[in-house]
């Protein structure tokens, strides 16, 4: 049989995808506004810890939509301490908005805002997340998570 692989053999990124159902229902989205529930917090810890010992040292979070499942900032802290030197949030940004969520994710150890904005304007936006997104909204969640930096 093949030897185990090594530390250098095993990828470096991870991702976790929650499947917490998103707030739209996005026409791209292959999760919709279906129900679906993910793992409790100790199976999300527990992934957390068998990925770090593969080597994993960058983490991506994404959906669903990460900000509706209610124990995101506890998992993204245990994710720092565990040592995890990137933690990614894959999200539609509609959270983001707000100062304080943003302050909140950062202080638990969000070092990546990834928001999803789909299309070249508001309106191809709306259009694919049936959405109602200001077409200002997404430059200045933008330069707000930015600024946090």
């Amino acid at each position: 049989s093949p030897p185990p692989p090594s530390r250098d053999s095993i990828t470096e990124s991870s991702r976790i995808r929650q499947k917490e159902t998103a707030e739209r229902n996005c026409r791209h989205c292959y999760l919709g506004l279906k129900k679906a529930e993910g793992l409790a917090l100790p199976d999300r810890e527990r992934l957390l810890e068998i990925m770090r010992d593969a080597g994993v040292l960058w983490l991506q979070l994404t959906g669903g939509e990460p900000t509706v499942y209610k124990r995101l900032l506890q998992l993204v802290r245990t994710a720092r301490a565990l040592g995890y030197s990137s933690i990614q949030l894959q999200t539609n940004g509609r959270m983001l908005a707000y100062a304080d969520v943003v302050g909140r994710l950062v202080d638990a150890g969000v070092t990546e805002f990834s928001p999803a904005l789909h299309g070249a304007c508001a309106a191809e936006h709306d259009a694919l997340t049936a959405a109602d997104l200001p077409s200002d909204r997404g430059a200045m969640l933008i330069f707000y998570c930015a600024s946090r930096a």
